[in-house]
C-alpha cells in the first residue's frame, strides 16, 4: 500500500513531516522518491511490525549570482539560469542549454525547489 507524504530537509537529509508517528506506529515505513522531481512528495509503503526509514542524501543546491548579477541555481555542480517567472512560479534550465541542448530544468516557488527534471546530456562544468 503506498499514500503521499509531506517532508522536509534537515542537513542534506530527509525528515518526515510526521517522524515522530512513524516512529510510534506499529508499521515500517520505508521512502521511495518520485524519480521526476526533487523530492517534495514521497510514496510511502507500509508493512506491519518493523520499522524501516530510509535516508536521502541531497546533491549540493547553492544559491547565487553571476558576475553580472543575474540569479543562478547550482545543483550538484550543474548551474541552472532563470527563464522565465509566470505568476509566482520561476522556470530555471541547465546553464549549457542553448550550446548543447540540455533538457535539465528546475522550478521554484519563492526560493524553494518544488520540481526538478536533473537530467543532463553532458557532464558538470569544472567551474561554476
Amino acid at each position: 500500500m503506498y499514500r503521499r507524504v509531506r517532508y522536509t530537509f534537515s542537513h542534506g537529509h530527509l525528515v518526515h513531516t510526521s517522524l515522530i508517528e512513524a516512529l510510534t506506529s506499529s508499521h515500517s515505513v520505508a521512502i521511495h522518491p518520485r524519480t521526476a522531481q526533487l523530492p517534495r512528495t514521497f510514496l510511502v509503503e507500509t508493512q506491519p511490525k518493523s520499522l524501516v526509514i530510509e535516508k536521502f542524501l541531497l546533491p549540493d543546491i547553492v544559491f547565487t549570482t553571476g558576475s553580472r548579477g543575474a540569479a543562478i541555481i547550482s545543483v550538484g555542480g550543474y548551474k541552472f539560469l532563470k527563464q522565465r517567472t509566470t505568476n509566482c512560479k520561476t522556470r530555471w534550465w541547465c546553464g549549457t542549454n542553448v550550446h548543447k541542448g540540455c533538457t535539465a530544468v528546475l522550478f521554484t516557488i519563492g526560493d524553494e525547489i518544488v520540481k526538478i527534471r536533473n537530467e543532463h546530456n553532458h557532464p558538470p562544468p569544472q567551474r561554476l
